[in-house]
């Protein structure tokens, strides 16, 4: 069984991250919420009165790696972000904040 699964929400919870997921096969939908840290670390998964897991190994790996692969592109964007600043110099917007 293939499973699919796509991010429908974050929120904060509990100093850390609340995120929603959606997943799905051929034949069967469910709902996944899984808590992390903002570093990316996995606290739990919860899934159709399961806690600590969705009932399925598979789709456990799967939500586990969709979530770390956000926060990981995340942090990937802020550090390039931080050298272009670096090498460029601020934006045209923070320049202008700065002359105000």
């Amino acid at each position: 069984m293939i499973w699919r699964a796509q991010i429908t929400d974050v929120r904060p919870h509990s100093l850390g991250l609340r995120w929603a997921l959606r997943c799905w096969t051929p034949d069967l939908e469910t709902m996944v919420w899984v808590d992390s840290t903002h570093g990316g670390t996995i606290l739990g998964v919860q899934s159709d009165g399961y806690i600590g897991h969705t009932g399925d190994e598979t789709l456990d790996a799967l939500v586990t790696d969709k979530v770390r692969e956000v926060l990981a592109s995340r942090a990937v964007a802020r550090q390039l972000d931080a050298l272009d600043r670096r090498r460029w110099g601020p934006g045209p917007r923070e320049r202008l904040r700065r002359a105000a």
